[in-house]
């Protein structure tokens, strides 16, 4: 088929690789003028682990991240509410804490090397479906518009701001609090563990180890432990965390004096980025001639550490309900069947589960703090909770999971695991 794609993040540029391996004739959009991956460090799960692999990605990925073996947080009270480690789940499994950039230079460089390169400086503003095929509107940087197609389909990876999923909109709300994110070098703190520290639900920051392969983030070239690190913050409170950036400083001396000296490094709150979050729920994920993969289908919080893993399996899942099917609107069917489910219940877990941790109601932390080690001393609830942050459970009842290989099409592929 003629397909084209939008969108060169982490699913756009999976889709990418997979469709383009099946023989299709790919087109690949581009927003940017050039293409460059957006935020700091994100965790790889199991489930996008497996997707990597198929990929034939997988050794490299470990290669430029560090691998996490479990989460510890902590709040100022004493309370420990998040203690989980993969092993409980499985004893060999593991996630792995990347920078974005390293996840989007592997899959680039794949693209670049198998595949057509982007055409970038595309903005999308439109499409339109006729009997000959799905027609592309964009908008380029020196204001000129053009059209492209026809395609037989086409795949939306544009993001959270995609403008082709208007009337397939369930539910487009934006979460209260956002973070802010920078990457810091530290010696303190182990590299194993991704790190959260509390207290109660106002005040959150995190580290997540990216590895120490990483010298091209380091002033002197050198190899050193790095971590992405991230500060909760409302909505309304960048602009006033900016101008007490000294105060604030100050008080990570007391919350987590482990972290602070390595944070006050940073040559100041330029060094910080900016993320805010939507919930964002879609009807079904497809439409004639068009499948929504990654943010542009679904949007959370970042407090399940989902997001690229589940545009990864999106992306893998399209490739096999396209392989499987030899009439497209089944295809899609399939695709929708499979991913809706999956990607709506981890929606909801990061709806309800959001607010224990970024909330201006100190019930709330109080809440967490009680409820959660409490699950964690019964093994059934503790293997279900790090099931679900491995990302492989598949309803709300502890014995719906599945495998990190099932849900990324991986088991089905048996030895061939980089067909």
């Amino acid at each position: 088929m003629k397909i084209a794609i939008v969108g060169c993040g982490v699913g756009g540029l999976a889709a990418a690789l997979f469709l383009h391996r099946q023989g299709h004739d790919l087109q690949i959009f581009e927003a940017f003028e050039a293409p460059r991956p957006v935020g700091s460090g994100l965790m790889i799960q199991p489930t996008g682990q497996s997707v990597l692999q198929r990929l034939g990605l997988l050794e490299l990925a470990r290669q430029r991240s560090a691998q996490v073996v479990g989460l510890d947080g902590r709040d100022r009270s004493g309370a420990r509410p998040l203690d989980l480690l993969y092993a409980d789940w499985q004893p060999q499994a593991f996630g792995l804490g990347m920078h974005r950039a390293e996840l989007f230079g592997l899959l680039h460089d794949a693209v670049q090397a198998s595949g057509p390169a982007p055409r970038t400086a595309h903005r999308l503003t439109a499409s339109r479906n006729e009997p000959a095929g799905r027609w592309l509107a964009f908008e380029h940087p020196d204001g000129s518009c053009s059209e492209q197609g026809p395609f037989d389909l086409v795949v939306d990876a544009s993001g959270a701001h995609s403008p082709l999923r208007g009337g397939l909109l369930l539910r487009d709300r934006p979460f209260p609090f956002g973070a802010i994110w920078s990457c810091v070098h530290s010696q303190t703190l182990t590299s194993d563990r991704l790190h959260q520290r509390f207290d109660g639900a106002r005040v959150m920051m995190g580290a997540l180890p990216l590895g120490d392969n990483l010298p091209h983030l380091t002033k002197d070239g050198t190899s050193q432990p790095t971590f992405a690190v991230f500060w909760s913050l409302p909505r309304s409170g960048l602009q006033a965390w900016r101008q007490s950036y000294g105060a604030w400083l100050e008080s990570l001396q007391a919350f987590w004096p482990e972290l602070a000296p390595a944070v006050a490094g940073l040559p100041g709150p330029e060094a910080f980025s900016a993320a805010w979050y939507n919930d964002t729920c879609l009807k079904r994920f497809v439409d004639p001639r068009l499948a929504l993969i990654g943010d542009a289908a679904h949007t959370t919080s970042p407090q399940l550490g989902q997001g690229g893993n589940l545009a990864l399996l999106d992306a893998a899942a399209l490739a096999d309900a396209l392989a499987a099917h030899s009439d497209l609107s089944q295809a899609l069917m399939a695709y929708d069947a499979k991913r809706r489910p999956h990607v709506r219940l981890y929606q909801n877990l990061s709806r309800w589960i959001t607010p224990l941790f970024q909330s201006n109601t100190r019930a709330w932390g109080w809440l967490r703090n009680i409820a959660m080690p409490l699950a964690g001393r019964i093994p059934y609830l503790a293997r279900t909770q790090t099931r679900v942050m491995a990302g492989v459970q598949t309803g709300l009842l502890p014995w719906q999971h599945s495998s990190a290989e099932t849900l990324a099409g991986l088991a089905a592929l048996g030895d061939d695991c980089s067909s």
